[in-house]
């Protein structure tokens, strides 16, 4: 069954990429009341259960429609009984062997009956029907599972970047004021002109801007987290996460586009509702054929005595089979024919739409992740130039041929690269996340495995 393979590769996909290795140390978190981790996250989002439960009720409700249309396959037992009270007055007759008169008595019956389809392929095939709908509640649930984990991850990670970004908006801050601080005491040397005062205030009240901008951000990001979550937090360590960066060349026998047609969940509940629609139209044409059912039936009748002769107490039983055939029922049948017919081309064609858009996604990744990692690289040249320029500004500045300013700007410039390679790792993760979720093997344990 495919849902068994979908939940079985989950386990296997991480022992086969051989490829998801390396660990970064991301940025430490702010100081705060309460700080969360992705495992922590995690668990929490687990034991709340309403996602997840939401799923296992809708799957349990579609299982109980199995066995439904497994029942309407077996024998039906029926017990009637009833009672009548009749009241007889008769006024003539030419019959000498009839009273005239009026009379009051009682009669009582008990039916057993027995009915078992011996030949019904309407119901044999609802069976059939119900069976795929269940695969297809399953699979589906895999969908949201996947979906709303992916989701979980996707907002904690925004939480973890709004916190790099206010720190690069504080260290510019700082490095604003404490400019601000040099060009003040170069203006009372004499040094700098008076006016120079007004565009580093200026600078200032930016940056001051930016780090306001930057905390809105965070708490958006954060009231995202909230919904996934029990405990109020107001920032998140990824500190302990150890980070597994896809090697796009060693991961590729496993991150392929046969793999991911046959494990992405998106695809695989598509072709489970197509495996649904073609079972109903299998079962629109199955209402055209003959049914043959078996019969047989236990009666006990009992009735007292009236004006025409004694009581009676009566047993009969029966046994038989019948046959029915549809032979016009005014075109409703073949205009059912016609309708499953259609749904289910429609079906496979959104079938061939998701695994389009499924590919398309997982090219745009692949490409987004050789762009980033490039962008890395180009980052870690930039900040090794940048210490490289740091140490003979510093020099510059001891031989007295430097300035502090100059020597402020590179070495604000190099930490600011540095905390662009920290955004640019968390934004390698979020990639990877997406990567993992197309492909339905996605475990946020696996990627916030604590130290």
């Amino acid at each position: 069954m495919q849902v068994m393979l979908i939940m079985a590769y989950l386990s296997w996909f991480w022992a086969g990429v051989s490829g998801v290795i390396a660990a970064w140390v991301l940025g430490a978190a702010p100081v705060a009341a309460e700080v969360l981790t992705l495992d922590r996250a995690y668990r929490e989002f687990l034991s709340r259960g309403v996602e997840f439960g939401i799923v296992a009720d809708e799957v349990a409700a579609t299982a109980e429609g199995v066995e439904q249309a497994r029942g309407g396959l077996r024998p039906r037992v029926e017990l009637g009984a009833s009672v009548t009270g009749r009241n007889q007055n008769v006024l003539s007759s030419t019959n000498p062997a009839y009273t005239i008169g009026q009379d009051s008595y009682g009669e009582g019956e008990v039916n057993l009956s027995l009915t078992y389809p011996i030949w019904d392929p309407e119901r044999t095939q609802a069976l059939s029907v119900a069976q795929a709908q269940l695969v297809q509640a399953q699979v589906e649930g895999l969908v949201i599972q996947n979906a709303t984990t992916r989701e979980l991850v996707v907002a904690f990670l925004s939480v973890a970047q709004a916190q790099v970004d206010i720190r690069r908006a504080k260290v510019v801050q700082r490095a604003r004021q404490e400019l601000g601080q040099v060009v003040t005491a170069q203006i009372e040397a004499g040094r700098e002109d008076a006016s120079a005062r007004d565009v580093v205030l200026a600078d200032v009240a930016a940056a001051g801007v930016n780090l306001a901008e930057a905390e809105q951000r965070l708490a958006e990001a954060l009231g995202q987290l909230q919904r996934f979550i029990t405990s109020d937090v107001t920032a998140v360590d990824a500190r302990s996460m150890r980070i597994g960066a896809v090697n796009l060349g060693r991961g590729s026998q496993s991150f392929t586009k046969p793999n991911l047609l046959r494990y992405s969940p998106e695809v695989q509940a598509a072709l489970a509702g197509l495996t649904v629609q073609s079972e109903r139209q299998t079962l629109a044409a199955a209402a055209r054929k003959p049914k043959v059912q078996l019969l047989a039936s236990l009666e006990a009748q009992n009735a007292q005595g009236s004006l025409f002769g004694g009581g009676s107490n009566i047993r009969m039983g029966a046994t038989g089979v019948s046959v029915s055939v549809p032979i016009y029922e005014g075109g409703i049948l073949k205009s059912r024919e016609r309708e499953e017919a259609n749904r289910s081309s429609a079906q496979a064609r959104r079938v061939q739409q998701v695994q389009d858009a499924q590919i398309a996604s997982f090219k745009a990744l692949r490409l987004a992740q050789n762009q980033l990692a490039a962008q890395r690289k180009a980052l870690e040249r930039q900040h090794a130039a940048m210490s490289r320029s740091v140490q003979a500004e510093r020099q510059r500045l001891e031989s007295g041929r430097g300035t502090e300013a100059a020597m402020l700007e590179r070495s604000t410039q190099r930490d600011l690269v540095m905390i662009d390679l920290e955004r640019a790792s968390l934004q390698q993760v979020l990639l990877q996340t997406e990567i993992f979720a197309l492909f339905g093997a996605f475990d946020p344990r696996v990627v916030a495995a604590a130290r």
